[in-house]
């Protein structure tokens, strides 16, 4: 493990009527090492509050059984974002490349049309500046 891999953490979860999700992840935290060599950081209370902690290893009031999964983010630094899970894809179903270009398209078009528009209305403006002081 290197500082930033990431440890997923699996578990059975007490509240049975809860969201069950794919492989039972239930939380995922970020790998520091630091003095301990077990150091993480993550959000482990419900508040959301990101904290480091002396250890990845803790209980949870809200799943029991866990088990680690480690996982390394080397490829994804490298630009190679594959699955680990044979289940799984890494992109949902009839998204590729073209669907997240076409999207990025979209919206620096709209970007564009907005700016355009702010400056249309600035001139506007100046137009009508022009006319209120004569």
């Amino acid at each position: 493990m290197k500082p930033g891999d990431l440890i997923f953490y699996s578990a059975k979860l007490y509240n049975k009527t809860a969201k069950v999700h794919a492989h039972e992840m239930v939380h995922v935290e970020v790998f520091i090492g630091g003095e301990t060599g077990t150091q993480s950081i993550g959000a482990r209370r419900r508040n959301g509050v990101v904290q480091m902690f002396d250890s990845f290893l803790f209980e949870s009031k809200r799943f029991y059984k866990t088990k680690h999964h480690f996982r390394s983010i080397e490829t994804w630094l490298d630009g190679v974002c594959e699955s680990w899970c044979p289940d799984h894809d890494w992109l949902p179903p009839k998204r590729n490349s073209n669907y997240y270009a076409n999207i990025h398209k979209k919206k620096r078009k709209e970007k564009e049309r907005v700016q355009l528009n702010e400056i249309n209305v600035c001139e506007y403006i100046k137009s009508m500046d022009k006319y209120m002081k004569t």
